[in-house]
């Protein structure tokens, strides 16, 4: 297997296939890691760094992660700006950051309603260049 897989949610890196074994570290959602194995209880294996700089694999659940199948979409509002938000609803305390039109964001998870989770590609001009790389959620109904 030599995979890209996508962090659906926060996934545990675990030392082995199982989840009482240590934790490495926490991978957030949008993610993206290269995947060269699977086990047959539900895990796939990556590369991982360990806290000491050594290399070597660890293991996720497969069941938090989804396949490299991504589409780029454009942003467009009529007015005012499209929030980025760290949560898919709608609340001033998440917004993340602003874009205004024409940003291109690549979407990386499946609808939550009106919210989908995206990674930002490219920034307008008038939009904060320093969200490029950022992943976060937008309202599906300003994107085209």
């Amino acid at each position: 297997m030599d995979e890209t897989k996508t962090c659906k949610t926060d996934v545990k890196v675990y030392e082995y296939a199982n989840p009482k074994s240590k934790v490495f570290y926490t991978l957030k959602a949008g993610t993206q890691v290269h995947v060269d194995g699977v086990t047959d209880n539900g895990y796939y294996r990556i590369a991982v760094k360990y806290p000491d700089g050594g290399e070597g694999s660890g293991y996720i659940e497969e069941n938090r992660m989804m396949g490299e199948t991504t589409q780029t979409m454009v942003t467009f509002v009529e007015k005012g700006f499209l929030a980025l938000r760290s949560a898919p609803e709608f609340k001033d305390s998440n917004i993340i950051g602003k874009l205004f039109n024409d940003c291109r964001v690549e979407v990386i998870g499946q609808p939550d309603g009106n919210y989908v989770m995206v990674r930002v590609v490219e920034a307008s001009k008038k939009t904060n260049q320093d969200l490029v790389g950022k992943t976060g959620y937008v309202d599906v109904r300003h994107l085209i």
